[in-house]
C-alpha cells in the first residue's frame, strides 16, 4: 500500500502558488515532504510492482516540487531542501 501525506494537511499549501506561500507554510510542505519522501521509500522496496512504482513515482513528485520551492525560499532553507533532494 502506497502512504500519501495527509489530503488535508497538504491542501493549504497545494492551494497557493509557491511563490506565495507564507514562511509557515513552506515549513510545513518542507516536513511533510520529507515525511513522505521516507515514508514512501519502504513502499518503493515492495515486492509488488505496482506499489514500487507508485511510490517511486510519488517520491519523484516531492522532490520536484521541493525542487521549485528552491527558488522561493529564503536563503536559509535552501541547504536543507537540498539534503532532502539529494539524501532522501
Amino acid at each position: 500500500m502506497v502512504r500519501v501525506p495527509d489530503s488535508k494537511a497538504v491542501a493549504s499549501s497545494a492551494t497557493l502558488p509557491l511563490a506565495e506561500l507564507s514562511l509557515e507554510d513552506i515549513d510545513r510542505l518542507i516536513r511533510q515532504s520529507r515525511r513522505a519522501i521516507r515514508s514512501l521509500r519502504r513502499d518503493a522496496l515492495s515486492r509488488n510492482v505496482e506499489t514500487a512504482e507508485a511510490a517511486l513515482a510519488a517520491i519523484e513528485t516531492s522532490k520536484a516540487v521541493l525542487r521549485e520551492l528552491l527558488n522561493f525560499v529564503p536563503p536559509e532553507r535552501v541547504p536543507e531542501i537540498e539534503v532532502i533532494v539529494e539524501l532522501e
